[in-house]
């Protein structure tokens, strides 16, 4: 959990507190939630925590494209078993050609594996590199970071 988490999650208890709320109104209000919406917005959040963790450059598609192909995987992930449906998908998602995607996030790999913060880059890769180049493929990439959201998981 972010810092900025804790901060929302304090000040929403704060709030509670002030307007005379309980634990059990808060249980009977999370209950109503879609908890499946909230699910994937978690996803969402913490692949993205994940990716600027490694400084990979927001500015460019790629940023865009592999949060989606790894948030992809994540909900389905047998789909990692051809790559080319992921950039498929993605490509579906965006508007775009399968080709733009798969380059696209090629390069927003490369720049971050060349540019990104090496500490944060060896925390989740130190196991994953593809020995010629020390560069994560794509695949390599998707399913390291699909990995380690389901090993947070199970903790």
């Amino acid at each position: 959990m972010t810092n900025a988490h804790k901060e929302n999650a304090l000040n929403i208890l704060r709030s509670m507190n002030d307007a005379g709320m309980t634990i059990e109104d808060l249980i009977l209000a999370i209950e109503a939630l879609d908890l499946e919406r909230l699910k994937e917005l978690t996803i969402q959040e913490r692949i993205m925590d994940i990716l600027n963790d490694m400084q990979m450059r927001v500015n460019s598609l790629g940023y865009y494209y592999v949060r989606s192909a790894i948030q992809l995987v994540y909900q389905n992930p047998k789909m990692m078993k051809k790559i080319m449906n992921v950039y498929s998908a993605v490509a579906e998602e965006h508007g775009t050609t399968t080709i733009r995607v798969e380059r696209s996030i090629r390069r927003a790999i490369e720049t971050t594996w060349n540019y990104g913060d090496v500490d944060a880059l060896k925390k989740y890769f130190a196991s994953a590199i593809n020995s010629d180049s020390n560069k994560p493929t794509n695949s390599e990439f998707i399913a390291t970071i699909v990995y380690y959201l389901r090993r947070e998981d199970m903790r």
